[in-house]
């Protein structure tokens, strides 16, 4: 696979008129739960995330949702509220601007199934700040018996969204632009420097 070196700027331009599938990989440090939820306890350590997955870039939420709701006989009049509460704007069919700090953002889709499991290509690996250690999530936080894991401890719940009124999730997320390392897209792979 080639290799291609893009700035935050030239990704934005890059991407203008770009729609379809394309691998990305970022690095996230994720919320996490100031105590944890069984225990009690502060969160013993800060964490990143590196996440590796295919998604559709350069869509309509909108018309996602709609085109769900037909396919699930329903009435496709769903109307998408503004992107952060009025604070974000396009800059292009893929990239968003928060209006109040100015960070930029790819927006995409992420593929999900019926059980809105990701799916394509999607793989996380998650490491402790302090030392760099990959660490598992979904392993007991310490050694006592029945100890919960970090997952269940410290990470917060998803919710599922209200509004769609789907049976199947149209799912919709943003990353900031400063924490996408890699898009792959029409077998180059593009890092973003």
């Amino acid at each position: 696979m080639k290799k291609h070196f893009l700035s935050s700027l030239e990704l934005v331009s890059f991407l203008e008129n770009k729609h379809g599938f394309c691998g990305i990989m970022f690095c996230t440090e994720p919320k996490t739960l100031k105590k944890g939820r069984i225990t009690g306890l502060p969160v013993p350590f800060k964490i990143r995330k590196a996440t590796w997955m295919t998604v559709i870039i350069g869509t309509s939420y909108e018309n996602g949702v709609n085109n769900q709701r037909e396919r699930e006989e329903k009435t496709p009049d769903f109307k998408a509220e503004q992107l952060w509460k009025g604070n974000g704007e396009r800059i292009n069919s893929s990239i968003a601007r928060h209006k109040k700090t100015n960070e930029l953002y790819l927006v995409y889709r992420p593929i999900n199934n019926d059980e809105n499991e990701i799916i394509l290509k999607h793989e996380c690996r998650w490491y402790r700040e302090d030392t760099g250690m990959e660490i598992d999530i979904n392993a007991p936080v310490n050694l006592t018996l029945g100890a919960p894991s970090f997952a269940e401890e410290y990470l917060p719940k998803k919710s599922k969204p209200k509004k769609q009124e789907t049976d199947k999730e149209i799912m919709w997320r943003t990353v900031k632009l400063k924490n996408l390392k890699e898009i792959h897209w029409s077998g180059i792979e593009h890092h973003i420097i």
